[in-house]
């Protein structure tokens, strides 16, 4: 009977050491399971979908205080000769620092920080294949392939992008926020829209884009305050959106634009401030047609002349 009793305790202490083994040896185990469960991710603007969810101090993503995990997977060095030291305060980039360009000689600056993910736009397209069969013929074929290379947008269907087609303002909104790294997962705020479903993806987009600041809506025959998500995004509301979302400014008031078709004085400043920095050309007849419609080649263009800027 005794020797049955050890035999037990013996085994038990067998499987608690083991246990204790795979525990420890998994130190990453945690935060692995913790953003499987609440799905966090990392980049400029974003946060996890819960607002109570704090995301873990994960050091395959960057610097840790601590040194004991590599940033190329996560391997336990116990030795010095691997220990990293903490770059000086001086060293680290300034976050929101105002960065100084010119372009064929004319200065504009921006916030560093507003460039952070729309730059992978950028990469080489060396090797990319894309599952696209019907922008062979689009003039905006290449920069509608970056947007795909670098995950902003998807098909209409698995292999087509409809580059022709129209996109609504709602629709537009959403892919070019995307690209700049905002959050467009957190619940839809209390909006003073009557025609956006406050449970619709729209809300949530248009959401973040009014806390921001980036779009203001407009006011309808009858007095309501309405943002029309479902309409066809214009030549100038695109425009407007963008250089709003890209954070860059021009240094004077002084230029300004040649076209002679403005509708509206808000207009005159985009306007002024686009052809300055040579994301719009002006056609010999001077026609800027700020109320045509845009398609979803036109943004993937428009994207990336913003993004080449930076």
């Amino acid at each position: 009977m005794k020797k049955t009793t050890l035999n037990k305790v013996s085994a038990l202490g067998v499987v608690a050491a083991v246990f204790t083994v795979v525990l420890f040896s998994n130190p990453l185990r945690s935060l692995e399971q913790a953003g499987a469960t609440y799905g966090y991710w990392y980049g400029y603007g974003s946060s996890p979908n819960s607002s109570n969810f704090k995301v873990p101090d994960d050091c395959r993503v960057g610097w840790c205080n601590d040194n004991k995990w590599s940033n190329s997977g996560g391997s336990n060095s116990n030795t010095n000769t691997n220990k990293k030291e903490e770059p000086k305060k001086e060293d680290k980039p300034l976050v929101g620092a105002p960065i100084e360009k010119e372009i064929n000689g004319k200065k504009y600056s921006y916030m560093n920080g507003s460039n952070v993910l729309i730059t992978k736009v950028l990469a080489d397209l060396a090797g990319f294949t894309t599952k696209f069969n019907d922008i062979s013929t689009s003039p905006a074929k290449e920069d509608i392939m970056r947007l795909e290379k670098a995950g902003i947008v998807k098909g209409t269907t698995p292999t087509t992008y409809e580059p022709n087609r129209a996109i609504t303002r709602a629709e537009f909104l959403a892919i070019v926020m995307g690209a700049y790294g905002y959050d467009l997962y957190q619940p839809a705020k209390a909006l003073p829209f009557s025609d956006v479903d406050a449970s619709s993806w729209q809300a949530r987009v248009i959401s973040a884009a009014l806390e921001n600041n980036i779009i203001a809506g407009d006011t309808n025959a009858a007095g309501s305050r309405v943002f029309r998500p479902n309409s066809q995004i214009s030549k100038i509301e695109a425009l407007a959106i963008v250089y709003k979302l890209s954070g860059i400014t021009v240094p004077t008031t002084e230029f300004k634009h040649s076209f002679t078709d403005a509708a509206a004085d808000w207009q005159n400043a985009i306007l002024s401030n686009a052809e300055y920095l040579e994301v719009i050309s002006v056609p010999a007849d001077k026609k800027f047609n700020p109320n045509a419609g845009y398609s979803r080649a036109d943004m993937a263009s428009l994207v990336i002349k913003f993004a080449k800027l930076y």
